[in-house]
This record gives structure tokens, C-alpha cells and sequence, in this order.
């Protein structure tokens, strides 16, 4: 039978009325087949099928409901598996499709429902299976996930949120906060790549490409300024340079600034520059403080930074680490636009230069289209709104975006209860306060005697007749056993929802530990100030060895070079002469040869040179490299001669003989 049955004829069911009207004339003998059929209007098969099928009865039967497919699971088994799959994705553990076929195949087993023949072949449920639960479960879908990062699911919790929110509703209730002087900051990265957007192409295609401007672009940082009340402030630009050119950014949004950085990315040095840029705007002083929540990026906490704000009333809040993506108003609601439309503004501008590449020069003026159109009052209200941030809404996170974190959330200790429960200890042990501990012994002198059980009747009293309990009889061959019925085994014991194993103690040291602060506080810039300290006298000191040791290096250095020099000298008296003969001929080797019969001495040629340097004629032309096979020394001691024959062999294979004669020459 196919999944989806698709009807092939456009006839409509005829109206059930009309038809036992029919029916009914024609099993009455009023008229013929043909003629109620035309008479009412309906065809003449369908008439006599119908006939046919309620002859003797006159009219038709009622209309028959067909049941509900039969299923390999329950529906109740169906719902719990439902209802875990979406647990599971919400847990950021989400089940394939192939792990959700393993499942119902355990399952079911577990429950021992009878499974097609198939499933215990392959054990896991077919692919006939999957796709009629998913259609019975329209709540289902299969999704691509994001990868999210497990700092981010663990440190995404309910209580550092809550932790957040109270410090942001305490520094509104203290300096009485409007919305016009609500900010947020974010810096972005605006690479000369971006992804392209979507464009029209011929159903079907495989890949569909789009051109752009390199592999990988260059990383220009985009910090923006957004306000509650739903303004902006023009944003500034880092750029990858040394120097900075007016030219880089004027034709970006209307009053932006440019700063250069060696790599493009935010220091604290342009940090300070970018909050003197933004304080210009705003015009914030100690009597009319604003509010700027930022995250703890390492450039927002340089201290030149957080005394430039606590001095011109700028009150610094920073979100918990890895919670940008919930509770940063640029990143929930503007930035996710701004994208899309900076996509698009590098794609018109590449259709109308057709063979050039966008450079960190065409950055700013790309920009601007995609800034005016996603920087709007209503995207920047709803971010604001969204968070919760502006107006207060501590619940404005649904509580299904806590779930990641219970995967790996420690478990409330036993004891950490019973202390809070058990009051203080009393000096006096012998004092009979003790007793606190237990639960309270009602008086039995009070209406509590109203709890205490009836009295037992004595037994041997007459008026009381104790009737046995009737004995079962399991001779009788009558007696059917009932077997209890069969334990029902949830998926949870089948599989349980995924938890991090904990350890005895997690050791974090002061490089990890993040939180929500307010930077401007006096107890938070006194911490930020004595780290500054610390890092300078650290790198002064580094500075001053390095400068300690130059005059010592230098020492080194030319101790080192005379030394070299003093042993080049020396070999340069002790280095031997060595002469390469050519390769001769055939005819000049016979000569060689019977000149070497008559006299033994060996013949040999002697430069008189002291000192040269030792040349190697190799045999191919390619200049292949050689591989020693044998070398074979003959030495004359009254000529003061020796005669060394080398094989080696090339890479390729080739075997060359050299002879090589040798003289020392001593002072």
C-alpha cells in the first residue's frame, strides 16, 4: 500500500440523501436503474453497485467508520516517545533519526510488543515506521541544529540570569533610569566576505553559486550604540592599520570615526577612544548618570576605560559570561538584520564592479546602507523589550531556554538541607531543649485521644466470634492462577535524559571566574585598578632583564664570532688537497692499465696549494644526489700519496665510480 494514496478521478461522493432515495425507488420496483439515475442526477453504475449490495433491505445501511490503522506501538507509547524526542532537543541532546529508530526498537522490546520481522533483522524500527510516526505527530520535524558550545549551555542558567536581573533592577531603583538613558554596546565584525543572499535559479540545481570576494576576508570591528528609547549613536570603525586616513570611513554613516589596530580587532586603547566618541553624544555627567550594559570583553575592562566612565557618570554593567545571546539587546533583535542587509549591499555592489574585490577601503560605505536600514526604532524597542532590559521583565526568558543547563547543574547536597533545617547548637547537651530535634509527641491528656486506636478484643471472651479466613483449596484442579500483569516500562528507564557525571570538586581559577558586575562601582574599579597595577610592574620588570641583558648578549656574540673565526683559520692550514680526475676513455683506461702492470708505484698529480676549499664534480647532469657505496683507500707512504675509489649511486639508480687522490702537504 503507498504512503499517501492519491485519488486518480474528479468525481464527488454523491449526497447520501439522494442516493437512498434512489436506491429505494429502484429496490421497490417504482422505477428502473437508468431512470433514477437520470432522474436524480447520479450515474447508473453507482446506482446499481448500491443496489446490489442492500437488495431486500430498502434503504441504505448507516455510514460505516473505518478504525485507525493498527500501530506497532500504543499511543500511549507513541505520546511518550513524542514527548521525550522534544525534551531531548531542549536539552540541546537532540536524537537523530537512526537513534530514534534504535529507541522504539529497545522500547518496544522492553515492553515486549510484538515487532515486525524486520526490525529484529536490522534492530531499529524501519524507515516505513519513522515516516508514518512523524506524519501521526505533526508536532514533530527534523531540524538542523546550531552548535552551541558547552560554556554556553552550562553557563546559560536560571541563576546567574536571576543574579543579573537583580543587579539591573538595583542600579535602576538607586539612580531612577528613563528610557533615553538606557544603552547597549556591541562591536561586530564586518569582514570584506559576507555571505550572499538568496537569488532565483533553475529548479533543481545541485549547487547554486554566488561570487564574491575572496576565500576569507579581511576582519574590520564595527562597535554600535543603541538606546532604549530606540536612537542610536554613529558607530566607530577598527581598522587593520598602523596609521588612520580619513578616507577609510568617510563615506560611512553619518558621524562614524575610525581607529587603527594592527590586527582589527577591539583593544582598550580604542575602547577608551570609542567611549570618549560615545560621550560626546550623550553628554552624561556625575548629577545626570546614564546606564551602558555591555559584555566582559577584555577591552571593556582596561582601566583607563572604567575611569574615564566613573568620572563623566557613564555606569558600566556587564551581562554574564556566555549570556550575549539572550540577554544583548544588539545581538537578539539588530544585528541579525544588519547582516542580512550588509549581505546584500556586497552583492550590488560586485554585480556593478564585475571583476573587482571589495578592500577594507569600500568597508564604510557598504555599511551604511545596512546601518540605516536595520538600526530602526523598532528593531532597537523590541531588543530592549525582548531582554527585558527596558521595560524591567525578569521573565521575559522563557524557561525552556534554561533547559541546556540542567544537563550538567550539580545536585543540592543532603547535608547543605538537614544544616539549614536543624537549628543551632545549645552549649548545655544535658538541657532538655534537645528534644526540638524530634517531631513533636502529642498529649494524650488532650483531644488528641481521638487518634488512638480502638482497643483489640481479648479472644477469649465469649461474645466475640473470630471468623477463620477461608482456605483456599489447591487441589481443586479448578482454580485458575491469574498471572499479574507485566511491569510497564517507561523510556526513561529505557534511556535516560542525558546528565553530566560530577566530580568531587572542579578547581577554578581566577583566569575562569566571570560574572555580571558593575564596573563603576567603587569596590569593582579598585579590583580592576590593582590588576592594572600588577600588569605594569610585571611588564616593567620584563622590560628592564631584556634591557639588562643586551650588553650581555652583545658579549656573547662576539666571543662567539672570534671563536669562529680562530677554528675557520686553523682548518684552513690542516684542510687536505683533493684532486677528481675525469672520467677517460675506453683506449686512455688500457694504457692506464698497462703502465700500472709495469711499474707499481702509482702515478700521482699533486697540487701545491696549502689551503682550498673541497670541490665535488658530480657524473649527471641533473645534478642528482649521491648515495656512498664502498670506498676502497690506497696509500703510497714515500710519495706521501693516498688514492681513494668512491661508489655511489644517484636516485635513479645509477652506479659512479670516482677516484680520488689525496696528498698532505705538512708545515
Amino acid at each position: 500500500m503507498v504512503r499517501n494514496y492519491v485519488k486518480k478521478t474528479s468525481h464527488e461522493r454523491p449526497n447520501e440523501e439522494i442516493l437512498k432515495k434512489a436506491v429505494g425507488d429502484v429496490l421497490r420496483g417504482v422505477m428502473t436503474i437508468r431512470k433514477a439515475a437520470q432522474q436524480y442526477g447520479l450515474t447508473k453504475t453507482t446506482v446499481g453497485r448500491y443496489s446490489k449490495l442492500h437488495h431486500g433491505c430498502g434503504i441504505l445501511a448507516p455510514q460505516r467508520v473505518t478504525a485507525p490503522a493498527k500501530t506497532i506501538l500504543s499511543e500511549e507509547m507513541e505520546i511518550e516517545l513524542c514527548s521525550y524526542l522534544k525534551r531531548c532537543a531542549l536539552l540541546n541532546h537532540g536524537i537523530t533519526t537512526i537513534q530514534t529508530r534504535q529507541l522504539a526498537y529497545i522500547f518496544a522490546l522492553a515492553n515486549e510488543v510484538s515487532i515486525p520481522s524486520n526490525w529484529k533483522k536490522n534492530e531499529k524500527a524501519s524507515h516505513d515506521w519513522l515516516y508514518a510516526f512523524m506524519k501521526r505527530n505533526s508536532t514533530l520535524s527534523i531540524r538542523k541544529p546550531e552548535p552551541t558550545s558547552q560554556a554556553r549551555a552550562a553557563a546559560f542558567n536560571k541563576p546567574v540570569v536571576m543574579s543579573f536581573y537583580d543587579k539591573l533592577l538595583r542600579v535602576k531603583v538607586k539612580y531612577s533610569f528613563k528610557p533615553n538613558q538606557v544603552w547597549n554596546l556591541d562591536e561586530t565584525s564586518n569582514t570584506t566576505v559576507e555571505a550572499p543572499p538568496n537569488v532565483i535559479a533553475a529548479k533543481g540545481t545541485k549547487q547554486v553559486q554566488q561570487t564574491v570576494s575572496g576565500e576569507r576576508g579581511n576582519n574590520v570591528t564595527m562597535l554600535a550604540f543603541i538606546c532604549a528609547d530606540g536612537s542610536s549613536i554613529p558607530p566607530t570603525f577598527i581598522f587593520p592599520r598602523k596609521k588612520m586616513y580619513p578616507e577609510l570611513y568617510n563615506k560611512g554613516p553619518s558621524g562614524c570615526v575610525g581607529f587603527p589596530s594592527e590586527t582589527g580587532w577591539m583593544t582598550g586603547e580604542n575602547f577608551l577612544k570609542s567611549l570618549k566618541h560615545f560621550h560626546g553624544f550623550v553628554k552624561s555627567t556625575i548629577t545626570n548618570p546614564i546606564l551602558l550594559t555591555m559584555d566582559n570583553h577584555v577591552s571593556h575592562l582596561h582601566y583607563e576605560a572604567v575611569k574615564f566612565a566613573k568620572e563623566n557618570g557613564i555606569i558600566l554593567l556587564t551581562f554574564p559570561p556566555h549570556c550575549s545571546h539572550a540577554l544583548q539587546p544588539l545581538d537578539v533583535c539588530v544585528y541579525s538584520p544588519f547582516k542580512r542587509a550588509l549581505g546584500v549591499s556586497h552583492n550590488d555592489w560586485l554585480q556593478l564592479n564585475p571583476g573587482k574585490r571589495i578592500t577594507v577601503k569600500e568597508i564604510a560605505e557598504l555599511t551604511k546602507p545596512a546601518y540605516v536600514a536595520a538600526f530602526t526604532p523598532a528593531n532597537i524597542i523590541s531588543a530592549f523589550r525582548t531582554t527585558g532590559i527596558e521595560p524591567f521583565n525578569r521573565f521575559a526568558i522563557p524557561e525552556e531556554r534554561y533547559a541546556p543547563s540542567l544537563v550538567t547543574d550539580r545536585d543540592c547536597p543532603i547535608d547543605n538541607v538537614v544544616e539549614k533545617l536543624v537549628p543551632p547548637p545549645v552549649s548545655d547537651l544535658s538541657n532538655d531543649y534537645i528534644e526540638v530535634i524530634h517531631p513533636p509527641v502529642p498529649d494524650l491528656s488532650s483531644d488528641y485521644i481521638e487518634l488512638i486506636p480502638p482497643p483489640v478484643p481479648d479472644p477469649s471472651s465469649d461474645s466475640i466470634e473470630l471468623i477463620p479466613p477461608p482456605v483456599c483449596d489447591l487441589s481443586n484442579d479448578s482454580i485458575e492462577l491469574i498471572p499479574s500483569p507485566k511491569p510497564y516500562v517507561q523510556i526513561i528507564q529505557v534511556r535516560p535524559y542525558p546528565k553530566a557525571i560530577q566530580s568531587a570538586k572542579v578547581r577554578v581559577t581566577k583566569s575562569r571566574v566571570g560574572k555580571s558586575r558593575v564596573l563603576t562601582d567603587t569596590p569593582e574599579k579598585d579590583e580592576i585598578e590593582q590588576d592594572y597595577v600588577r600588569q605594569q610592574e610585571k611588564l616593567m620588570k620584563s622590560t628592564k632583564a631584556k634591557r639588562a641583558l643586551l650588553p650581555q648578549q652583545k658579549e656573547k656574540c662576539k666571543s662567539r664570532n672570534n671563536q669562529v673565526q680562530s677554528e675557520s683559520l686553523t682548518k684552513k692550514n690542516e684542510t687536505p688537497i683533493v684532486c677528481i680526475e675525469k672520467k677517460k676513455s675506453r683506449k686512455s683506461k688500457v694504457k692506464d692499465n698497462i703502465s700500472n702492470k709495469e711499474n707499481e708505484t702509482p702515478v700521482a698529480h699533486v697540487e701545491k696549494k696549502k689551503s682550498r676549499k673541497f670541490q665535488v664534480q658530480e657524473k649527471t647532469s641533473n645534478k642528482e644526489n649521491l648515495t656512498s657505496l664502498a670506498n676502497s683507500v690506497i696509500c703510497n707512504e714515500s710519495v706521501g700519496v693516498c688514492s681513494t675509489d668512491k661508489v655511489q649511486r644517484t636516485r635513479s639508480g645509477r652506479v659512479i665510480h670516482q677516484k680520488v687522490l689525496v696528498n698532505y702537504e705538512y708545515d
